[in-house]
């Protein structure tokens, strides 16, 4: 392996103990994982044990609902320099409960304890003002850098804490335009593509293949297939004429302005029905700029393993994508 993208968006966390797994596989041994702190005093310390420590650059990407036992392994990761992390703040949830079993199949949470990361940061948000607030209003999480206090990792890079983890490279997700989702609305990537391979609709390039004569490929033959199948100009033209039947009016600005992203999803619905999700999610992931900005800065991750004095707020912001530009779309 070259690279990893570690993706715990919308990973809502579960047991400590795989998050001590998780985070082993790519620290020293003996580095501290994460720490609590606890009503009673006794406060513990959680370590790395087998310390495996691959040594190839890793980013990790996080949202506003990656929660919990993925903050505790962001957190470590961060702290350790043995990882970039990409996206958004997260949600800021890092409490030790006890349960406390109750009559009628019921039981008190009890908050015993605090989560904190390696370089001493709480993870768990402020929720005194508003519990509701704390729970619905993720980008409560999302506080400027310069609102946040300052921490240092082993290598002296400057992180930050007062809730959740607050990312390397802050990025936000690019919402899909308006004609997109009036398309996705009435459901014409899925139905046409459907017609597409039933062979309702021909174009310039084959999509109808019966389940004979897919199962008769091989893995090789049908990596090569999915990569090699895309959507012509001519095949986009008969999904316009399609939605255009179907009473989806674009107008032929809106259609080119969009042209890449409407391309890109009648490729994931085609390779969904043939392949499967993986073929149709890793097309899909071409659409994905926290992702993309994520594989752009992999040289940069693999700098932090070298020397973490390299990786700098300017290195981090000469990565392609600071100043707006997208960064090529990669597979």
């Amino acid at each position: 392996m070259k690279g990893l993208l570690l993706d715990l968006r919308d990973n809502p966390g579960g047991a400590l103990s795989q998050a001590l797994e998780v985070s082993d596989r790519f620290l020293e041994k003996g580095q501290t994982i994460v720490s609590t702190r606890n009503r009673n005093g006794k406060d513990r310390e959680y370590s790395a044990r087998r310390g495996e420590r691959y040594e190839y650059p890793i980013v990790v990407l996080i949202n506003e609902n990656s929660a919990s036992a993925s903050e505790i392994v962001a957190g470590a990761l961060q702290d350790h320099d043995r990882a970039l992390i990409v996206g958004k703040t997260s949600f800021g949830k890092a409490l030790v409960q006890t349960i406390f079993p109750l009559e009628d199949n019921r039981g008190l949470a009890l908050t015993t304890g605090r989560y904190y990361t390696p370089s001493d940061r709480l993870i768990q948000r402020d929720y005194s003002d508003s519990f509701w607030d704390y729970y619905n209003n993720r980008d409560s999480a999302q506080v400027e850098k310069e609102e946040r206090e300052e921490y240092l990792t082993d290598g002296g890079r400057t992180v930050y804490g007062g809730g959740g983890i607050t990312p390397d490279r802050i990025v936000e997700v690019e919402r899909l335009g308006k004609p997109v989702r009036r398309i996705q609305r009435a459901s014409g990537f899925r139905e046409f593509a459907s017609k597409l391979y039933g062979g309702g609709i021909e174009s310039d390039v084959k999509f109808h293949y019966t389940r004979e004569e897919l199962e008769k490929l091989s893995p090789e033959e049908r990596s090569r297939l999915a990569s090699q199948l895309e959507v012509t100009d001519l095949t986009l033209q008969r999904f316009d004429e399609f939605l255009e039947q179907q009473g989806v009016d674009l107008t032929e600005q809106e259609f080119e302005e969009n042209r890449e992203v409407i391309s890109n999803i009648l490729k994931q619905e085609l390779l969904m029905l043939l392949f499967g999700d993986e073929e149709s999610y890793r097309i899909g992931l071409q659409l994905d700029n926290q992702v993309q900005v994520a594989l752009d800065m992999l040289p940069v991750a693999a700098s932090l393993l070298e020397d973490p004095d390299r990786v700098t707020p300017e290195a981090l912001a000469r990565t392609s994508g600071e100043s707006g530009a997208s960064p090529p779309k990669r597979e």
